[in-house]
Formats: structure tokens, C-alpha cells, sequence
């Protein structure tokens, strides 16, 4: 077996390849349990005259000092201890969380010229392959799913044996800088077609029905689906405005999950102070959000809904229907273009304090290298930051990333887009 301890880039050998050091005997490791970190320990020998223990403890000592140190930066990429069979072609690695190496009276000898020392880290349970998988290679992601643009990025099946992170770039494609982009993960255990996931996660106004208010439906270019509807009326009362009855078809994406709910509108909200998303059967409310303060965007995110699961013991729900409430002030005004989904279970946000996703710039996205940075045509701007755990694939999943932005003026235009490329390196928990 190899092992090497580095930063990406430049690696130290602790097994035999030229490196001037050598293992003894076999690794000691204290094994790890579902995510726990995993210790392993060496004894190992300086085998060349210009390789001797002093020196190699100093170059081990680095490493972990840097391992320690980047534990709370986590703008640079991490230390790694990485990991290969003779007979392989692949190297494993994972992250080193702390480490020493010593030079202890028990273990450094004088054997045949060559001087024995310890070394000892604690590193990630789940070693990742250094071989990634490309799951999506240059698709564009639209703002909305309508008009025959498409905000899903099929990704197919990840056969990893365990959950492995997601690894992004995208491009902005539009004059207009981005401000915010939100990502979602769906998975399934079967093959996922997008046109149902698209039908379940974009409700057009205009195919909902109508409770309250005017709601008329207006036509528009720039609208997802070319229309929405204008609403019209007064109270300073909670009012359901509208409701969409789920198809069984949709249910069965949508069952079982949480979902984050969008208000894509066409205009600032006039008197409108919350808007809230509710699941409901008949005038039974199964689940609903929190009354959300409206904002300035054109994308309202407005809390999150569960969604039970569409069969139960063999018999499958019906007339469940998805309906947005509004509280307003007096006479209110809401033009309503479409709703969004995005699961919750698989859910970041990538946002710029302060800048924004110019033109033609990559945003980088690399939880394996705690990475998340702007790439522009001169330079990287570490500006960027990431709400919500990484996206995960694997386990022999089907997934497809779901996009939804908003530019640098507020604004979500359906035209708004980026090139998507995803990746990911297989992992596993056992050790070599």
C-alpha cells in the first residue's frame, strides 16, 4: 500500500515510491462508525541518507499544523491523507481533521542504518476516489420549466456506494449579474423523468383555480408560461387567493418530501405584507409555512411545505391541493406568475455579500476542498458563500439538480440562465 500525505498539489510519501521512508508493518486503525473520524497510526523508517527522522518529523509536523489550521479556513482547500494498492490505478483520500509525528525512545531504533519514528492522524471516515464522474457535462438551466426551457439538470445514476458531494460550476450566461442562485438535489430510487418533476415544481397561475379576488389572467412575454394572474382585493384578513389540485402524477415526486415554495410575481406586491403556501385536503390543512414578510424580489421564497407520502398501506392520496394565502393591509394587489419547488432535503444557496456572478464567470462549487469562489477571465474571487449542507448524490440514486436565480437588480427573468457541469468522486467508508 501507498500512502502520502498534501495538499492537492504536493504530496510527502510515507510508503516506499522514492520518497526516502517506509512503513513498518502494517497501519493501526481505530475504526470508524457511520461518519466518525478514523485514527490511523504508522511506525515508519527514514531509508536514504539524505531522509532522516528529524527531517521527516519536521515535514510531518507541517503538514499537520497546516491540517489543524485549515480546519477553521475554510477559503483554502484541506490537508489529505491519500491511499492506493500497488495494484491500482486509483488513489483514495480523505481529510486530515489533526495530526503529530514523534520521535519517541520506544519507537525510533537504529535498525541497519535506518532511523524509526511514529506518526498518527485523524482523518474523515469516507476515503473519495481521486477518479471523479462527470454526472453533467455543459446543459444549460433556465429560470422556470415552461416555453420549452427547462430549470432541470438530469444527472442519471450515481452507483457509489455511499453518499458522495456534489461538485459544481456555473456559468453565467446573461448580461445581467447574478445575485443568488438556489440549488436543489432531487433523488430518487427509480429513473426520474424531468418533464413530471418539471409539471410537479412549476405551477403556472393561470392553470390554478381562483378562490379569492379577481385573479384575472393577463397575457405576457416575459411571464413562465406566457401569463399571469393579477389579483385584486381588499380585507386586512389572511386570504387564500388561489389553489392548484395536485395530479397523482405529481404526487408521486412530490409525496413523502419537504419542499422550499417560490412566488415567482411580475411586480412589486401593492399592500400584500406575508404570503404564506399550504397543503390541503378539502378544508383539512395537512401542512403549511409560516406567514413570510414579502421582499423585494421577483422570487418570493415563502417557507416550506411536507408533502406526506402519496401511498400509504396500499391506498394513495387524492385532492391535495397546493394554495397560497396572502395577508394585505386594505386594497392589495398580487400578480402572481408561477410557484416553484425546490426540495428541502438537498437544498443550497449560493449568494455574493456584497458582489455578484458577473458575466461569463464560473461559480466554483467544491465541498471537498471546502471550495466555493467566483472564477473570472483574471482572477478568483473567493466572494462567494453557500448556504446548506453540500448536495449529495449516490447510492445507486437517479438525480436531477434543480435551478432557480435571481439577478444583481431583483429581477427572475424566465430567460435568465447558466451552463451547469456537475461531478462527483466516488467515496467509500472501508479502509484500504
Amino acid at each position: 500500500m501507498q500512502i502520502q500525505i498534501g495538499d492537492g498539489t504536493t504530496w510527502t510519501d510515507l510508503a516506499p515510491s522514492g520518497g526516502g521512508l517506509d512503513i513498518i508493518g502494517e497501519v493501526t486503525r481505530v475504526a470508524a462508525r457511520g461518519n466518525e473520524d478514523v485514527t490511523e497510526q504508522v511506525t515508519l523508517s527514514a531509508t536514504t541518507a539524505s531522509t532522516n527522522a528529524e527531517t521527516a518529523i519536521a515535514a510531518l509536523q507541517s503538514w499537520f499544523e497546516l491540517a489543524r489550521r485549515r480546519q477553521s479556513d475554510l477559503s483554502v482547500a484541506p490537508i489529505y491523507v491519500r491511499q492506493k494498492n500497488y495494484n491500482d490505478s486509483v488513489w483514495w483520500r480523505a481529510e486530515i481533521k489533526d495530526g503529530y509525528a514523534a520521535s519517541e525512545t520506544s519507537t525510533r531504533q537504529s535498525m541497519g542504518g535506518m532511523s524509526r519514528f511514529s506518526a498518527a492522524w485523524t482523518r474523515e471516515a469516507k476515503l473519495y476516489s481521486e477518479s471523479e464522474s462527470t454526472l453533467a457535462n455543459a446543459v444549460v438551466a433556465y429560470n422556470t420549466y415552461a416555453g420549452g426551457n427547462s430549470n432541470i439538470v438530469a444527472l442519471g445514476q450515481f452507483t457509489a456506494a455511499v453518499y458522495s458531494p456534489l461538485r459544481l460550476r456555473l456559468t453565467n450566461n446573461n448580461a445581467a449579474s447574478l445575485a443568488t442562485i438556489y440549488a436543489g438535489l432531487y433523488r430518487a430510487r427509480s429513473a426520474i423523468t424531468a418533464a413530471t418533476l418539471g409539471a410537479a415544481t412549476t405551477l403556472e397561475a393561470e392553470s390554478g383555480t381562483v378562490i379569492a379576488g379577481t385573479g384575472t389572467s393577463t397575457g405576457s412575454g416575459t411571464a413562465s408560461g406566457g401569463n399571469y394572474r393579477a389579483f385584486s382585493w381588499s380585507g386586512t384578513t389572511e386570504t387564500e387567493l388561489i389553489k392548484w389540485s395536485l395530479a397523482a402524477a405529481s404526487l408521486a415526486y412530490l409525496g413523502g418530501r419537504s419542499w422550499r415554495v417560490f412566488a415567482r410575481v411580475t411586480a412589486a406586491p401593492g399592500n400584500v405584507t406575508r404570503l404564506r403556501a399550504k397543503l390541503k385536503y378539502g378544508t383539512l390543512t395537512v401542512s403549511q409555512s409560516e406567514l413570510v414578510p414579502v421582499s423585494g424580489s421577483a422570487l418570493l421564497e415563502i417557507g416550506a411545505i411536507a408533502v406526506p407520502p402519496y401511498e400509504a398501506g396500499g391506498a394513495s392520496y387524492s385532492a391535495l391541493d397546493l394554495t397560497i394565502a396572502a395577508l394585505g393591509t386594505g386594497t392589495n394587489t398580487l400578480n402572481l406568475d408561477a410557484i416553484h419547488l425546490l426540495p428541502v432535503d438537498g437544498y443550497r444557496v449560493y449568494s455574493a455579500p456584497g458582489g455578484y456572478l458577473a458575466n461569463t464567470e464560473i461559480l466554483h462549487d467544491d465541498p471537498n476542498s471546502h471550495v466555493v469562489h467566483a472564477i473570472a477571465t483574471a482572477a478568483v474571487r473567493t466572494t462567494f458563500a453557500a448556504l446548506g449542507a453540500p448536495l449529495l448524490v449516490g447510492a445507486s440514486d437517479y438525480a436531477s439538480l434543480m435551478l432557480l436565480m435571481v439577478d444583481s437588480t431583483g429581477a427572475a427573468g424566465i430567460g435568465l440562465n447558466v451552463t451547469a457541469s456537475a461531478y462527483s468522486a466516488p467515496r467509500r467508508r472501508s479502509a484500504i
